[in-house]
């Protein structure tokens, strides 16, 4: 009796996944310095300038729909691609987004004051009220590898996430909502505030 129990035991470790370790994407620095802008790009940037703490300004984002993985900033292309398609800014074709397409939010974040230690960037979608259509949205490459902690005055960011919107999304609309908040947090009061 006890040898099955031993034998069950070992088959059922024997299956455990022995991977690279915490799962923690790795992100190369050059990506990093690529979406590190001097200026905040003109053209399908939406405008909102919302600053928060006083230490950031959200300037706004651009819609588009990813066209490859190396995820590139709208106004930074790929040098020497020999592709000119390409080397071409995504230009968003309009601002429907059907359920489970793919779409690419590029955020642009301009540092005033270094925001320091113990926050983070939040990013969600929600649908119209009174519906259940909600996504709490991952941290992107540019946030797992120059998130706030290390941002330094002055800085223009330009961090772009691609999201998958549900295939069972119903609402009419989706609402982008996105800030800092403490890490390790997830109420409203926990969020730097915004004016």
């Amino acid at each position: 009796m006890r040898t099955l129990v031993a034998a069950g035991l070992v088959a059922w470790v024997a299956c455990v996944d022995q991977g690279s370790g915490s799962g923690a994407r790795k992100v190369d620095p050059k990506y990093v310095a690529e979406h590190l802008l001097t200026a905040v790009p003109t053209g399908d940037v939406e405008r909102v300038d919302v600053s928060i703490g006083g230490k950031v300004v959200y300037v706004g984002s651009a819609l588009g729909k990813p066209t490859d993985k190396t995820a590139k900033p709208p106004d930074k292309p790929v040098e020497g691609s020999g592709d000119a398609a390409a080397d071409k800014p995504v230009e968003p074709e309009s601002r429907a987004v059907a359920p489970g397409e793919m779409m690419r939010i590029t955020h642009y974040w301009q540092v005033v004051k270094p925001v320091g230690v113990g926050w983070r960037v939040f990013a969600f979608l929600r649908g119209a009220p009174n519906t259940a259509d909600f996504m709490n949205l991952p941290p992107t490459d540019m946030q797992l590898a120059h998130g706030p902690a290390v941002w330094k005055a002055g800085e223009i960011i330009a961090d772009v996430q691609d999201i998958p919107l549900r295939a069972d999304w119903r609402s009419p609309t989706a609402t982008l909502y996105v800030g800092l908040i403490a890490i390790g947090e997830h109420g409203v009061g926990d969020r730097m505030v915004a004016s």
